[in-house]
């Protein structure tokens, strides 16, 4: 057995006792949804614990908004083409997120629709060791974000993203690359600013209208046209990962009976 997976296996035994140990939290106790918490954290497994404890915490205080977190349900929106989980990943061994407002329209796709969605790809990107390692990367073309975007985001729903964000989901952010941002972007960023941690500041990349700065993080031949590749859509979406996640509707389904007692 490598070193690693002894590491792997100790630590999963180790936070298995911590979950026990709590009466009020109900959660999986198999090894392939914990060590998506203990790969996240760098086999830290007390901070492993506190990421599995937010993570419930934040489903329980928002329990009508994830009513709906299931592929099924969430159906129209993942096939709209607002996210692009792309097939190639970046130098890194990142999995590689697109985002794209240009297609969101707000009188089809709430914007707590939006959310679930976009976590609800992670929730399947992560299941990958390499992607658990290696972390992902996500890309925010934001051509036509408007007013009418704007309103979607009151102080409730910034909130819950970002704590979303910073410490209740079990995955390595480690880049969000922002494209063809508008003036309304900057107020949205200043109004979330108070509530980012630096460490997550200082992973957010702004590029404005110049979608070739894109290429000195990765390279063209992974990338769509729209964010300055040389790929079509078809060409660069994993169509595959997409396929699997319809396949999985009564596991996400599944999923939603546990949480916090009570």
């Amino acid at each position: 057995m490598k070193l690693s997976d002894k590491n792997l296996e100790e630590s999963v035994v180790q936070l298995k006792e911590l979950v026990r140990r709590d009466p009020m939290l109900d959660c999986p106790l198999d090894k392939e949804f914990l060590v998506k918490f203990i790969r996240a954290r760098k086999y830290d497994v007390e901070s492993a614990f506190q990421t599995l404890k937010r993570y419930y915490e934040i489903r329980t205080l928002y329990r009508e908004d994830f009513a709906d977190f299931y592929p099924t349900r969430l159906k129209a929106t993942l096939n709209s083409g607002i996210f692009m989980v792309l097939k190639h990943r970046d130098p890194y061994g990142r999995k590689i997120l697109l985002f794209k407002t240009d297609i969101w329209d707000v009188s089809k796709y709430t914007v707590n629709e939006v959310f679930l969605t976009s976590l609800l790809l992670g929730e399947e990107m992560i299941l990958s060791p390499r992607t658990q390692e290696n972390g992902t990367v996500m890309i925010h073309d934001l051509s036509h974000l408007g007013l009418s975007h704007a309103r979607q985001f009151n102080m409730r729903q910034i909130k819950k993203f970002i704590a979303v964000l910073q410490g209740a989901f079990p995955a390595k952010f480690k880049t969000i690359h922002v494209i063809n941002q508008p003036y309304i972007h900057n107020v949205l960023l200043a109004i979330s600013q108070p509530f980012l941690s630096k460490k997550f500041l200082s992973r957010i990349i702004l590029h404005g209208r110049n979608t070739s700065k894109m290429q000195e993080f990765m390279p063209p031949e992974i990338l769509p046209t729209s964010v300055g590749g040389h790929l079509n859509e078809n060409e660069a979406v994993d169509s595959d990962f997409m396929n699997r996640l319809f396949d999985k509707d009564d596991y996400y389904r599944d999923l939603l009976r546990y949480g916090y007692r009570g």
